[in-house]
């Protein structure tokens, strides 16, 4: 951003960063200048490489999504990302309420992040603005078959990238149960959290960036191998259990069974709130 202007690294007291943050990003430079300084943070702490899987294209005029009309929607090609009136942004997510209950998302289909004005804060820009980063957004079946996968995946992430960038949001907000961005997904959340109490968070690289490559299967595949060559054999792939239960129920078990101590510490260290100072980086 401009000299002068109120960056989202700013520590403030607010706890979300809203006031100064909505202000700065208040109109398409603001807002793309916040977009950029998010995706470099991410591209410092988690994967230089990273990059938009698709092209941003333009949108006008009325969309139909899923049996839903959202009218005078106006995007231009070269932004990726936009602030919307509450009203319209909940026409692409069906069974959320008015209030904030959804603060912004990313719609892989129109190749747009979306936020829902005077309710998004940064733990929402970095969220949203990795989802646009991931592997989701060139196969969207993954997105669907092994959502909470993915969901608390980003979530840690986001975790990790606001400890390092945004100590007062990580600190003050996400670790806060009475405040509104209060981390999602915590089941699965903590799930990544402990594993990476054991093995590097750079291993998730792979299976969570676009990377040119389509087979995340084999990309997950090649992640169980990393987790074997550090000491653990016999690591199952979930991929291939043929169990019932849902993804990240199997791979909990499976960092239980085969981690032992070391992840079921970590594990219960996560009940106060997230504990990434522990996480293992390289």
């Amino acid at each position: 951003m401009s000299q002068g202007r109120t960056t989202v690294r700013e520590q403030l007291p607010d706890c979300e960063y809203r006031v100064k943050l909505l202000a700065a990003a208040r109109g398409n430079p603001g807002l793309v200048s916040c977009h950029q300084e998010a995706f470099e943070a991410i591209k410092t702490e988690l994967f230089e490489g990273a990059s938009f899987p698709v092209d941003s294209v333009e949108i006008a005029g009325t969309v139909n999504w899923r049996g839903t009309t959202i009218n005078n929607l106006f995007i231009s090609k070269d932004v990726r990302i936009v602030e919307l009136e509450e009203s319209q942004i909940l026409g692409f997510a069906p069974g959320y309420t008015p209030g904030g209950s959804l603060r912004g998302l990313t719609v892989y289909e129109l190749r747009k992040v979306l936020l829902n004005r005077n309710y998004w804060c940064v733990e929402t820009l970095v969220h949203e603005t990795l989802h646009s980063l991931s592997i989701t957004a060139r196969r969207l079946d993954l997105g669907t078959r092994y959502s909470q996968l993915f969901e608390g995946l980003t979530e840690f992430l986001t975790s990790f990238v606001l400890m390092k960038r945004y100590p007062y949001c990580y600190e003050h907000c996400l670790n806060d149960k009475s405040r509104p961005c209060y981390y999602t997904y915590q089941y699965e959340t903590k799930i990544w959290s402990a594993l990476c109490h054991v093995i590097p968070i750079r291993a998730l690289v792979p299976i969570y960036f676009w990377n040119d490559d389509l087979d995340w299967e084999n990309l997950f595949g090649r992640f169980v191998d990393t987790i074997r060559r550090n000491g653990y054999p016999r690591f199952p792939n979930i991929l291939h259990d043929k169990s019932r239960l849902a993804a990240m129920v199997r791979l909990h078990q499976a960092c239980g069974s085969n981690f032992g101590t070391e992840y079921s510490k970590a594990w219960r260290s996560l009940e106060a709130g997230l504990d990434l100072p522990g996480v293992k980086v390289v």
